[in-house]
């Protein structure tokens, strides 16, 4: 059995002893992945906007979070 199998049933065994008001937590986890496809979307449409003629095109980072860069190295040479 893969390790990812393994996980898959300990995370199922634990939803099954939840309450039925516990496994609202579906809702939850339905939320967290409805937001995630749209920041997905959000950030290929960035991504695939052709550059103004003259310029190069910028590679999205998101806020200095998202990027991992640490704030106080956070400036505008990340835009070029």
């Amino acid at each position: 059995m893969t390790q990812a199998m393994i996980q898959d049933t300990v995370i199922l065994n634990k939803f099954h002893q939840l309450t039925p008001e516990q496994q609202q937590m579906l809702d939850f986890m339905d939320f967290l992945l409805f937001k995630k496809e749209i920041k997905d979307d959000t950030i290929t449409q960035i991504k695939s906007k052709p550059a103004l003629a003259g310029t190069q095109p910028f590679e999205f980072l998101g806020t200095p979070e998202e990027s991992g860069i640490p704030v106080d190295e956070w400036n505008m040479e990340h835009f070029h």
